[in-house]
Formats: structure tokens, C-alpha cells, sequence
């Protein structure tokens, strides 16, 4: 009985150590891949802008600079407009959005750079988060890229309202809602914010900021996967099990 309360506890234990484990509030990384949906599009006209941009996430595969140099792959949506970021170099940020000096996502970094209020980035947060989500859990799925795309054009339209509009806009994938009917529906997602991560360009751009490019990733590469919580609650469930025998015994 000794033997299974331990076990038991150990599995509950190294459950409990690795949701204890915080994600890394700031590391420098470099890009070595990047890979995106590019069916679709969206026009962003404000001010100087007028730019066409493919409208999906994007899939980074990246590597820590730092010891033990862990390769990962990292998915997320385009803050700024502009698809920029260069591969292979170094002196990108990987950077939470609680707790860093100096906020990853406060600023769109257009022409001229547009700071972004609290309700901006919660409602931002909200759809990185949902559309880290769509993108996990229906891997290569049609309809959840077109949620996607439609998702990447909701927050560029949150940060400029009234500057996107959507090319292919009639276009259903199965039968299911069109382009911007989802793109309608997630502008007016408005959530309380989420904890995401970004990855910023550490470069100075022309008007002296400390980037020129960010984008917004929707869960850290280090909180527990579905394995890590199935394992705490096996650990919860054996222990819970081991005690009630050994009541049963000592009242028998």
C-alpha cells in the first residue's frame, strides 16, 4: 500500500512541478523557418498604408540562443501589417505580455507607430488565443484556416478600425461560414484579454523604437501539454484510490 501512495504521489508530484515551471518571461531566439496559409488575403488602407497582405498565423520554428538551445515551433498572428521578419538571424525577443519591462504589445509599428490602448490589446489578446486554439486542435483543417485568416484580419481591423477589407471575401470552405462573415463575427469578439507571448524584432526602426515587427503568440512554448495534465490527474486519481482502500482496510 506504501508502494502506491508513493507512486501515486510522485506522478502528482512531477505533474505539480511541471505546471509550477513558469514560461520564461524573456529569451532571445532565432527564426530558422516560417510557414503560413496564404489563400487569403486583406487590403489595409489608413493614413500613408495601403498595403495587400497574405492574412493567416503564421508557424515559426525557432531555436534558444541561450544553453540547452531547444528547438520549438511557435504559431501567431501579425501585430504590425507587414510580414518582415528575416530568418536566421539573431536578436529576436520572445517575450511574455505580463511582467516585462516595457510592454511587447503596446505599439503597432506602422507609419507612424500607433500605441495601442488597453481594450485594443485585451480584444487582441483574446483572438491570438482563439486562434492559437483553431489551429492546434484542427491541424491541416480548411475551415479552421479560414477562421484563421479571418482572425489576423479581426486584429488588424481592431488596431485601425475601418482599414481592412478581405479579398476572397465570398469564399466557404465545406459549406461553412465565408471569409467575412467570420471576419464580421470576430471584429466584434471583444474578451477580457488573454496571457499570450510575442516575438519582436529588436532592431530600431526610422523613429527610434526598439522594433519593427511584432507578432503575438498564442500560448507560451512551456505551459503544460494535454500529457502533463493527464498525467496529474492519473497522479490525483491513484492517490484518492490508494487512501480509500487503505480507509476501507483499517475500518474492516
Amino acid at each position: 500500500m506504501k508502494s502506491i501512495l508513493k507512486g501515486a504521489a510522485l506522478a502528482a508530484g512531477l505533474a505539480f512541478a511541471a505546471l509550477a515551471q513558469p514560461a520564461a518571461a524573456s529569451s532571445q531566439i532565432t527564426l530558422n523557418s516560417a510557414s503560413m496559409d496564404g489563400t487569403y488575403t486583406a487590403n489595409i488602407n489608413y493614413g500613408a498604408i495601403h498595403v495587400t497582405a497574405y492574412s493567416n498565423g503564421v508557424t515559426f520554428n525557432v531555436t534558444d540562443i541561450a544553453p540547452p538551445n531547444a528547438t520549438y515551433d511557435l504559431f501567431g498572428f501579425c501585430i504590425d501589417i507587414y510580414h518582415d521578419m528575416y530568418l536566421g538571424g539573431l536578436g529576436y525577443t520572445y517575450s511574455s505580455t505580463y511582467g516585462d519591462p516595457g510592454d511587447p504589445l503596446a505599439t503597432d509599428y506602422g507609419t507612424p507607430p500607433v500605441a495601442l490602448s488597453s481594450d485594443q490589446k485585451n480584444w487582441i489578446s483574446s483572438l491570438v488565443d482563439l486562434g492559437f486554439v483553431l489551429h492546434r486542435d484542427n491541424p491541416g483543417d480548411a475551415t479552421a484556416s479560414l477562421e484563421t485568416a479571418a482572425i489576423q484580419a479581426a486584429i488588424w481591423e481592431t488596431i485601425h478600425p475601418g482599414s481592412v477589407t478581405l479579398n476572397n471575401g465570398g469564399a466557404a470552405v465545406g459549406g461553412s461560414q465565408t471569409y467575412q462573415q467570420y471576419f464580421d463575427q470576430y471584429v466584434g469578439l471583444h474578451g477580457a484579454g488573454d496571457r499570450i507571448f510575442t516575438i519582436t524584432d529588436t532592431a530600431k526602426d526610422g523613429y527610434g523604437n526598439g522594433a519593427h515587427q511584432t507578432f503575438a503568440i498564442g500560448w507560451p512554448r512551456d505551459v503544460p501539454e494535454p500529457a502533463t495534465w493527464a498525467l496529474m490527474i492519473l497522479g490525483f486519481g491513484a492517490t484518492g484510490l490508494a487512501l480509500r482502500r487503505r480507509r476501507v482496510a483499517l475500518a474492516a
